[in-house]
């Protein structure tokens, strides 16, 4: 134990975010952004054999006693580590399918390596393949919420401890970081340790903060900040000048690529284009130069910086240019303007489609119902335009129907519901 604590004060600085953390494994607006499992590769010198592959049985509902209905939650082992006396470090799944590399390489793993333990990552429910319903529809989702997660790791950590493994560590990043401390909060003598790492904890409805980060980021690198802020204004110019015109502003957006029509009149598609595009550049400042992006954040500004130098384009075709070169790097033909599209999107049902299956409509309920954290741009230490809290409002509903989203409900920040602190002995 005396180890443990050791490890722990030295990261607790670099490893616990106060207050609302920016790292979201997800965002609401836009097709799934993230680490898919089937692309997965282990690296140097782990045996690909030691990642087992395991389920525990899980109640659908734990707070209702009459309810008998079970389910399977999907988890992962490696054992290569592990010696007796060892802790089970335990990687929280998030708002995605479960990724092995989580359990393979990084901070987690370099930590209980050093404490011969043994590193478990339990799927969150509704997500990858612990799907506990027949399908994702309003009335199976209501199932997933914070306190019925909580309660899913509690059961877990009980049968790792049967496991003769005595001590517990928890780590998670972005939302599973909400989760580890809401967990140390529910169940103190659970667990030894919590590492939440970019965890928001103080969940809000206009969380602007979130492209206020982006934007503090850009301003690392000379006049990227400036340039897409001019770009953005420039852009949004040309489509108000353009509200009384009957044919779309596509010329005049020229040469940004769109992928349907685009109304200047049309005021949800606008605003969907203009979280379209923030999107984009939140994107590469969340993931940087992660394993699914090629393109860094520095180099995205130092193309938009050298194009400026030439002093042959407006600062809008410059941003309209970065933006189609950040859209070829992720494989994307266009910038995504229909609010329609997008709406029927996130409300399909099926766990064969891809809104379900890679978890965009099951995170858009959590958002929706639960978490709030609407990532606008009703500040002004950012630099993108024309995102507002209707929008996201207005995408809930259609989604999940006004009578489970209603404007009037979050008015305020959201209430995270989960049971009171319990002080029951494991």
């Amino acid at each position: 134990m005396h180890k443990i604590a050791t490890i722990f004060l030295i990261t607790v600085s670099i490893s616990i975010i106060e207050g609302i953390g920016i790292t979201r494994g997800r965002l609401i607006h836009g097709k799934y952004f993230g680490p898919v499992n089937e692309t997965s590769t282990l690296p140097k010198g782990i045996n690909d054999e030691r990642i087992e592959i395991g389920w525990i049985s899980q109640p659908l509902d734990h707070f209702n006693k009459h309810d008998n209905r079970t389910w399977n939650q999907k988890f992962a082992t490696n054992n290569t580590f592990f010696r007796a006396g060892g802790p089970a470090c335990i990687v929280i799944g998030g708002e995605s399918p479960m990724d092995p590399r989580w359990i393979v390489f990084g901070q987690m793993v370099n930590y209980c390596q050093q404490l011969n333990g043994v590193i478990y990552m339990l799927e969150h429910r509704f997500y990858g393949e612990s799907t506990p319903t027949p399908d994702a529809t309003v009335e199976s989702l209501k199932y997933l919420t914070v306190g019925q997660a909580l309660e899913d790791l509690a059961k877990f950590i009980k049968y790792v401890k049967s496991n003769e493994i005595h001590e517990v560590i928890l780590f998670g990043g972005s939302y599973a970081g909400t989760l580890a401390a809401y967990f140390r909060q529910k169940f103190p003598n659970f667990s030894h340790i919590s590492l939440a790492s970019s965890g928001p904890i103080q969940w809000k409805y206009d969380f602007k903060e979130y492209m206020e980060v982006v934007g503090t980021v850009l301003k690392q690198y000379g006049s990227c900040y400036d340039i897409v802020k001019s770009g953005m204004e420039e852009m949004e110019n040309i489509i108000s000048s353009a509200k009384n015109e009957s044919k779309p502003v596509n010329d005049f957006l020229s040469p940004l690529t769109l992928c349907e029509d685009l109304y200047a009149k049309n005021t949800r598609d606008v605003s969907n284009f203009y979280a379209s595009i923030s999107s984009v550049f939140s994107y590469y400042v969340q993931y940087n130069v992660d394993h699914s992006a090629q393109l860094s954040v520095r180099e995205i500004c130092e193309y938009a910086t050298n194009a400026r130098s030439n002093r042959s384009q407006s600062n809008f075709q410059i941003l309209a240019n970065l933006i189609n070169l950040m859209n070829k790097n992720m494989d994307e033909e266009c910038i995504e303007v229909s609010n329609d599209d997008f709406c029927n999107f996130i409300s399909q049902t099926s766990w064969e489609d891809d809104a379900v299956k890679y978890g965009a409509r099951v995170w858009n309920w959590q958002v929706c119902n639960e978490l709030g954290a609407f990532q606008t741009t009703n500040s002004n230490k950012q630099p993108f335009v024309g995102v507002t809290t209707q929008l996201y409002v207005n995408q809930c509903q259609c989604a999940f129907g006004k009578k489970r989203i209603s404007l009037q409900r979050h008015t305020t920040r959201p209430t995270i519901r989960y049971p009171r602190p319990s002080t029951s002995k494991n």
